[in-house]
């Protein structure tokens, strides 16, 4: 039962700084597929003007806001490694800490970015791609119609609200297992 726990209290530790290094990577490419509207988003040039391309400028402060976050998740990530939560038989005061801490903040940014990803989704729909693909075609642009980043943002806040529930989970298992360590040597010297 130890081993067992140990093992996916180790892949679940390691999983939270590979999540934080993902989700910071992640936050630098989010605008990425809506880039393409900075070019068409001036509302006084009559030719390169596309009605719903000023969303590029609207998702910039939550690709801010992404990117800061993903910088302190990954500093809350390490703490997990700071009180050795990956290897420790015994659980102290400071590991459920920082393991509360990473869930909460993993679960805050999970609903947030599937939240933010849905909105700008929507607002994306809403471009003028008709009038677009003229624009490109006639400046010899590149016609780009994806919201594959906004997508995989979907995706990856299922992922990090799983990722607090699994780390929840390694606390309660942790527990559970030291509550019955802690109460086995007692019951064996009742019987001896």
């Amino acid at each position: 039962m130890q081993k067992t726990q140990m093992l996916f209290q180790k892949i679940v530790i390691f999983g939270c700084i590979a999540i934080g290094a993902l989700t910071l990577v992640y936050s630098l490419g989010f605008s990425t597929d809506i880039y393409s509207l900075f070019y068409h988003s001036d509302p006084t040039s009559g030719l390169f003007y596309v009605p719903g391309a000023e969303m590029y400028f609207t998702v910039q402060p939550y690709n801010r806001e992404l990117f800061t976050h993903s910088v302190l998740f990954i500093c809350v990530a390490v703490t997990l490694f700071m009180t050795l939560t990956h290897r420790r038989r015994l659980y102290y005061i400071s590991n459920f800490v920082t393991s509360l801490g990473f869930s909460s903040f993993s679960g805050f940014l999970g609903f947030r970015l599937f939240a933010k990803a849905t909105e700008y989704i929507d607002l994306y729909k809403q471009v003028d791609f008709e009038k677009m693909e003229q624009v490109t075609t006639m400046m010899k642009m590149e016609l780009v119609n994806s919201t594959l980043m906004l997508d995989l943002g979907r995706i990856f806040a299922v992922l990090l609200i799983i990722w607090a529930a699994l780390t929840v989970f390694n606390l309660v298992f942790k527990m559970s297992w030291q509550l019955r360590e802690r109460w086995a040597p007692e019951q064996k010297t009742e019987v001896a």
